[in-house]
């Protein structure tokens, strides 16, 4: 991992990184990393640690976001099934989740659409 003035982090901080990824809490953290939780500390205020670790955990976010994006398809398919379900309790959460996340995906669209209007007419007003 490179900081932001390409210096190449230590072997000990790149792997403290990867545990602050995959352990639940700071002391275990540090402990996988074989180093003391005031160190971890001291290296989370450093700004090139802070910086590989903040890039790190949003790889590991556009990792796990692209897998539920590839799940969506199942996922849809799967709850459009329970609304033939013999409860009606489930039949009902099916649809009104279905409802409701259809409402939520067209707003979001119409955001974005409405938002790259706004960054076509501020590169307009930029370029004159």
């Amino acid at each position: 991992m490179l900081n932001g003035h390409g210096e190449k982090l230590s072997r000990k901080k790149e792997q403290a990184v990867a545990a602050l990824l995959c352990q639940p809490t700071l002391p275990a953290a540090a402990a996988e990393a074989g180093v003391s939780e005031r160190t971890l500390r001291t290296w989370l205020r450093q700004p090139d640690f802070a910086e590989a670790f903040a890039r790190a955990r949003r790889e590991y976010l556009e990792v796990a976001i692209s897998r539920m994006q590839r799940a969506a398809g199942a996922a849809a398919t799967k709850l459009m099934s329970l609304l033939d379900a013999a409860e009606d309790g489930i039949a009902l959460r099916a649809a009104l989740g279905i409802i409701d996340r259809a409402v939520k995906g067209c707003e979001t669209l119409d955001i974005l659409v409405r938002v790259k209007a706004l960054e076509d007419a501020a590169k307009r007003g930029q370029s004159r």
